[in-house]
């Protein structure tokens, strides 16, 4: 059955308003948050699902994609 795999429409909300009022997160910024509680990190032989890829928290390529992206789009 492929319907375990998915949430309600509740059930997928419920992150959104929990990062939105937890005062677990009150000042922190710039996290990944899954399930109602912050994403752990992945590491290189993490699964693909439900972790938080390295990748994603690299603010050395995010400059850099931010700066592609300003030039693509003034361009």
């Amino acid at each position: 059955r492929v319907r375990k795999y998915f949430k309600t429409s509740e059930q997928g909300a419920s992150t959104t308003i929990w990062a939105a009022t937890s005062a677990l997160l009150d000042g922190m910024g710039g996290v990944y948050c899954e399930d109602c509680n912050i994403a752990a990190f992945g590491g290189e032989n993490a699964p693909s699902w439900g972790m938080v890829e390295p990748h994603a928290c690299d603010d050395v390529q995010a400059t850099k994609l931010w700066l592609v992206t300003e030039t693509m789009i003034s361009a």
